[in-house]
């Protein structure tokens, strides 16, 4: 079973019909809205404008967690991989800093 607002916040992003970019074949072409170049529906993502698990936080509780995973289609942005992926590593950038300065508070003689 499928979460119907993210595939909603895709459909938001459609912008006309035109040739994919990979391929040159007729298709629907969606806007990322992080880089704002043109892609196929299928190389989209549905991404939660805020996350699931904050970098700054951490897991808080299951019922922030399920609030943040099942949000309606304006808690999407439809961005293409490649914004997908930077988005992705800074956020697991923080995390490995936030895990990395509070293991050195805990034992500051291992710096």
């Amino acid at each position: 079973m499928r979460w119907k607002p993210r595939h909603d916040a895709i459909k938001r992003a459609f912008v006309r019909n035109g040739p994919n970019p990979k391929t040159g074949r007729p298709c629907k072409l969606h806007k990322c809205e992080c880089c704002g170049e043109l892609f196929a529906q299928g190389d989209l993502r549905a991404d939660h404008r805020q996350p699931v698990v904050d970098p700054n936080v951490g897991f808080v509780s299951w019922d922030v967690f399920i609030d943040r995973m099942f949000c309606e289609a304006d808690g999407y942005d439809a961005i293409c991989e490649t914004c997908h992926a930077k988005k992705t590593a800074q956020e697991n950038e923080i995390r490995r800093q936030i895990k990395s300065d509070a293991k050195q508070s805990t034992n500051p003689d291992q710096a």
